[in-house]
């Protein structure tokens, strides 16, 4: 009787058993830093301004947190949601005629009583010109709950990875965690300029 209850605890962790995380209460923190697009591309490969009347980037940098866990099949999600809804999307800077901007500000989203690995930033970011909105690329800048948790210390400086170009540009990030009691927990929280870098 004790093997088998031994043999069906090894089981149970080897497949990723849901007693083995908990709903979290907390507050995940994102700044993007700066991005590395030294060749003022978009999203196609060509240049901002166009293909003949190309122009340093006038660039828009936008982002949320996707706490999303509708779609979680195990004890833990470890990604939030693909859809991330357009109305979330914070505008965090502006810039002209830059195409390598210093952003250096901080998106926000809570985790109100849910099992997951680890919340996912998006950021996208667009350049403005005479003919419209053009994108330059979509990035997704993943956070572990679990290796900072409860810390609420920044993590050290990532990369973000890229849609579109993967090897012409690069996005800075850097996140951090933070406990909640179940009374502070909002389900989504405005970005702020408290931080800087």
């Amino acid at each position: 009787m004790l093997a088998l209850y031994c043999l069906f605890a090894l089981v149970l962790q080897l497949t990723g058993n849901a007693y083995a995380y908990e709903d979290y209460f907390m507050r995940v923190e994102a700044q993007i830093i700066r991005l590395e697009n030294p060749q003022g591309l978009t999203a196609s490969g060509r240049p901002c301004g166009g293909q003949f009347a190309s122009r340093q980037c006038n660039t828009v940098v936008q982002a949320q947190i996707d706490t999303d866990v509708s779609n979680a099949v195990r004890g833990a999600q470890q990604y939030g949601g693909k859809s991330g809804s357009d109305y979330n999307y914070k505008v965090l800077s502006t810039s002209s005629d830059d195409n390598d901007p210093h952003i250096g500000e901080v998106v926000s989203g809570d985790i109100c009583g849910q099992a997951i690995e680890k919340a996912v930033v998006r950021v996208r970011i667009t350049d403005q010109g005479s003919s419209g909105e053009h994108r330059i690329n979509d990035f997704i800048c993943e956070s572990s709950l679990r290796s900072h948790y409860v810390l609420s210390v920044w993590s050290p400086v990532q990369l973000c990875q890229p849609e579109f170009q993967t090897t012409k540009m690069r996005l800075y990030f850097r996140y951090r965690v933070t406990r909640l009691e179940r009374n502070q927990c909002r389900n989504n929280v405005p970005f702020n300029k408290e931080y800087g870098y």
